[in-house]
């Protein structure tokens, strides 16, 4: 009971975003944090959600702090959607998350070794209430709006996400933020 009320929760507080980011009505913060500090964090929420699981949880980010100035909160929001899942679909194997400064962008990668996305449904993958089918079981899980809500909040905060699959070996979502447009719009900074 505790769980089918939390992922009502979940369903309600994601329409709710949604609703309010289309409206024009969300806010954006804005806050000087550790971004690899909030990459290693989710990555220890990412373990506990494997569970029992075969699969392994890795973080590679660099050795130094990677200072920024954003909105942590949606930051985080979004990099957990895509960490949540790659666990739902990783039966076993690694989630690998990166953090890295690639030319004038920040990127957060979420890799994993489920199963992949066929390149016919990609395009549906950012749909509102869009599910695609589990290729082992031939079942859908979750609403359809993880990724949605994820794509419209990194647009929100000047950024993109990206994915790539190979079927039948995994997937990658790559969050983007252009450091040179952000930085002139004061919302990012890094040291």
């Amino acid at each position: 009971m505790m769980s089918s009320a939390t992922n009502f929760r979940t369903v309600i507080a994601s329409i709710l975003d949604l609703s309010e980011i289309e409206a024009g009505k969300m806010d954006v913060g804005t806050q000087r944090f550790d971004a690899s500090l909030l990459v290693d964090d989710i990555a220890e929420m990412t373990r506990v959600l494997v569970g029992s699981k075969p699969v392994k949880v890795k973080v590679m980010s660099p050795s130094m702090p990677v200072m920024v100035i954003s909105d942590p909160i949606k930051l985080r929001q979004i990099i957990m959607n895509l960490a949540n899942n790659a666990v739902k679909f990783t039966e076993r194997g690694e989630i690998t998350i990166t953090l890295a400064i690639i030319g004038s962008r920040l990127e957060i990668v979420i890799n994993d070794t489920a199963p992949g996305i066929r390149e016919e449904h990609r395009e549906k993958l950012f749909t509102a209430f869009c599910q695609i089918e589990d290729a082992k079981t031939n079942t859908r899980e979750g609403t359809g709006l993880g990724l949605t809500l994820s794509k419209k909040l990194a647009e929100l905060i000047g950024g993109s996400i990206s994915v790539t699959s190979i079927y039948g070996e995994g997937t990658a979502f790559t969050v983007s933020l252009p450091l040179q447009n952000i930085e002139h719009r004061g919302l990012y900074d890094v040291e």
